[in-house]
């Protein structure tokens, strides 16, 4: 199938190692192929971009607008460019090369391994989860519209200082929109309850755990959206 084919030469095969952070990515297909995209790109060696986003639609047109964007962001984002500006320029591309009923939620941060910092913008996206070692929740919602829908629309973005433990879960809502025979959704309740039960350990673990929830939660329904999820934390 071209679209699935697309999608998976855009994931990342193998995300950098990041000096003092433990990362790990996954994409679970669904039966019908969507536009998720996640991505970790090495800028300097103690800056790194962090990205995911979901496309609107299914198939070949989603995997396409997907590889529109990764090509955007591999070319802009660098050391030397301003968060806002890379953002307002990939939205303006993506207004250039999309219809008005095509769209992409989009979550990108910069983090400075050095300063433990993340500088992000959320364009529409669902707000990732921050997990503080007390177990509190910060959700990153700071930033404007998603992309493709106005190629002069402004974006705010916000700075957070990451400590020790800290724990970041990036998601798209193939995960809480996940639904069992009785057309029920695993909603964010239940991924807060998973993160605040697992958040102690290691990315990679929580992934597993996170997708063995939902596939016990759903049962034998096929799923119609990709399951993608990108987790970072502080060690």
């Amino acid at each position: 199938m071209i679209a699935r084919e697309i999608q998976k030469n855009l994931l990342p095969n193998q995300l950098p190692e990041i000096k003092g952070f433990d990362i790990a990515g996954k994409n679970i297909s669904s039966f019908q192929v969507g536009g998720d995209y996640y991505d970790c790109i090495k800028l300097t060696d103690h800056l790194f971009g962090i990205a995911i986003a979901d496309v609107s639609g299914k198939s070949t047109p989603a995997a396409i607008l997907m590889s529109n964007l990764q090509a955007s962001l591999r070319a802009l984002a660098n050391e030397h460019n301003d968060i806002v500006k890379t953002v307002e320029d990939i939205n303006k591309i993506i207004c250039r090369n999309t219809t008005v009923d095509k769209f992409i939620t989009f979550f990108y941060g910069i983090l400075n391994s050095k300063t433990r910092e993340l500088t992000y913008i959320n364009a529409g996206h669902n707000p990732p989860y921050l997990i503080h070692k007390d177990g509190s929740l910060q959700m990153l919602n700071k930033g404007g519209l998603i992309l493709g829908l106005l190629p002069d629309a402004n974006y705010e973005h916000e700075t957070i200082q990451l400590e020790p433990a800290d724990f970041l879960f990036l998601f798209t809502d193939g995960v809480t929109e996940a639904m069992n025979a009785k057309e029920e959704e695993y909603d964010e309740s239940r991924l807060e309850q998973l993160l605040l039960k697992e958040y102690k350990g290691s990315t990679e673990n929580l992934l597993v755990s996170l997708q063995k929830d939902i596939s016990d939660f759903v049962g034998d329904v096929p799923q119609s959206d990709d399951i993608t999820m990108l987790a970072l934390k502080v060690i």
